[in-house]
């Protein structure tokens, strides 16, 4: 399956979102294990944690790794994953993750099959993560000197987070019966 991009301000986000993770999940039994990875400490990493708590109001029970109150991110990955070798043998991963883009992708939700890097963007070296990565484009890449702009603010990292957020709900009540 190819991967899939659609803005996160398209009224049809989280529906085509929802379809397509579906669609990828097909034949899988067990509800997957979500890997919400970045830090509280700041804005635009702060996506996904805040993807991870929103999920968990919506769906108490759910298996959501990295929440606000407590986030998954470079200081704690290897522990934590360590930690969670003994409940996922095999399951499926699917790792929620900030990236970075061009000034065009700003926005950018992206759905593919496939592991991803976290912090790579900061060039960090951690394990990479994931049967299925689902990314959301929040800021450019670094020119040469290292310097970045910032394009997002917290209104669209929130308005990010709940399209991701709404999208897995959607799968999973129709997938897996959450209510």
């Amino acid at each position: 399956m190819e991967t899939v991009r659609i803005f996160y301000d398209d009224r049809l986000a989280a529906a085509v979102l929802a379809h397509n993770l579906g669609a990828m999940l097909a034949g899988i039994e067990c509800q997957p294990l979500l890997l919400c990875i970045g830090s509280d400490r700041h804005l635009l990493d702060c996506l996904r944690p805040l993807t991870g708590t929103m999920l968990q109001e919506a769906m108490p029970g759910i298996d959501v790794v990295g929440t606000l109150e407590k986030p998954l991110h470079a200081r704690n990955m290897v522990r934590t994953l360590e930690g969670l070798e003994p409940i996922r043998p095999g399951r499926v991963v699917i790792a929620v993750d900030a990236s970075v883009g061009n000034p065009e992708e700003i926005g950018l939700l992206k759905l593919r099959p496939g592991s991803l890097s976290p912090g790579k963007a900061v060039a960090r070296n951690l394990p990479a993560v994931g049967d299925y990565a689902l990314t959301g484009v929040v800021d450019v890449r670094a020119n040469k000197s290292g310097i970045r702009n910032r394009y997002a603010g917290l209104g669209m990292v929130y308005a990010m987070a709940r399209v991701i957020s709404q999208a897995i709900t959607e799968c999973y009540q129709f997938k897996f019966g959450f209510q």
